[in-house]
Parts: structure tokens; sequence; C-alpha cells
């Protein structure tokens, strides 16, 4: 497993930190991995309703006279947006 080490952290931030390990009954260090943990293995906001918007979206388009959707073009803004999101962490 690696080691973080976190410098320069605002006193404030270490204090709602110690209180939140407290209530918590654990360390700070645990307390720390447990919000990283959490924060680096959560779908980001929407992320699951993504597919499903842009499936309806589909759908509706179909119904439109002469418009119809290209399920690749869906796919590819899916892989796109998966792409960016593997970027960011």
């Amino acid at each position: 497993m690696a080691t973080l080490s976190v410098r320069n952290l605002p006193d404030e931030v270490q204090s709602v930190l110690r209180q939140r390990a407290a209530q918590a009954g654990v360390s700070m260090e645990a307390e720390v991995r447990s919000i990283l943990i959490r924060a680096c293995t959560a779908l980001p906001p929407g992320g699951e309703r993504l597919s499903g918007v842009l499936a309806n979206i589909q759908r509706w388009s179909r119904q439109l006279p002469g418009m119809v959707a290209s399920h690749s073009a869906v796919d590819d803004f899916l892989a796109e947006r998966r792409r960016e999101r593997a970027k960011e962490w």
C-alpha cells in the first residue's frame, strides 16, 4: 500500500478531521483514509443517470419525423466522458 503525506493543510480542516474521527471512534489517519476511498471510488454526480438521459434523448429523437439518432453517437459520447473521468483520477 502507498503512503501519502499532506502538507500545508489548513488548521480548520485538521480540526474538522479530528472531530469527525472522534465522532467515528477512529484515528485521524483512518478517517482521512475513509474519506479518500469514498471520494475516489464514488461515481461522479449524475454519472449513472447520464446514460439514461442519453437513451431517452435517443428514443425521443426517433419519434420525430426525419430524425434518427445514431447509436454510435451516444456510444462515442459516453466513451469520451469515461475517458475524461479517468483522466481526472
